[in-house]
C-alpha cells in the first residue's frame, strides 16, 4: 500500500494542473500514525480505481472515507472540492476571454474594424458561460436538498 504523500500546493498556484494524485496538506505536528491494510488483488484494483478516479492515492482515499463518517458525506465533500476546483479554473478562463474582448473592443473603437478573432472570442465567452452554468448546477446538486444554493 502506498504511503500518504504530505504537503500540497494552494489552489490556483499552477500546481493544481498536475495529472497525478492530489496531495494532502501539511498539518501542524505531522502525521505520526501509519495503518496497514491488506487487500486481495481484486479488492485492491477496485479501491485503486476509485482512488485514481478522484486523483488520490489509495491511502488518502481510505483516510478521507474514514474521516468523513459516511460514504455520502465523503462523496458530497469530494463533489464540493471538484466544483470549487472547476470554478477556480473557470475564473482563469473568463479572465482570458475578458482580455480578448478588451482587445476586440479596443480595435473596434480605434479603427472601426471588427477583429478577425471576434467570432472566436464570442465562442470562447459562450463556452465559459456554459461551463459556469454547469458548475453552478453541479454545486447545487452537491449542496443537497434544502440548501439555499
Amino acid at each position: 500500500m502506498s504511503g500518504v504523500v504530505e504537503s500540497g500546493a494552494e489552489p490556483g498556484s499552477g500546481a493544481s494542473r498536475r495529472r497525478g494524485p492530489l496531495r494532502q496538506r501539511r498539518v501542524l505536528g505531522g502525521r505520526h500514525h501509519k495503518v496497514s491494510v491488506r487487500f486481495t488483488d481484486e479488492e485492491y484494483q477496485t479501491v485503486g480505481a476509485r482512488a485514481a478516479g478522484q486523483r488520490r492515492t489509495v491511502a488518502n482515499y481510505l483516510a478521507r472515507l474514514g474521516l468523513a463518517g459516511s460514504v455520502n458525506e465523503a462523496r458530497r465533500e469530494e463533489e464540493a472540492q471538484l466544483v470549487a476546483h472547476q470554478l477556480l479554473m473557470l475564473r482563469s478562463e473568463i479572465a482570458r476571454v475578458g482580455q480578448n474582448v478588451n482587445q476586440v473592443a479596443h480595435l473596434l473603437h480605434g479603427t472601426g474594424e471588427v477583429a478577425r478573432h471576434a467570432e472566436a472570442t464570442y465562442r470562447g465567452a459562450a463556452r465559459a458561460m456554459a461551463a459556469v452554468e454547469a458548475a453552478t448546477e453541479q454545486w447545487r446538486a452537491a449542496a443537497g436538498p434544502g440548501s439555499p444554493w
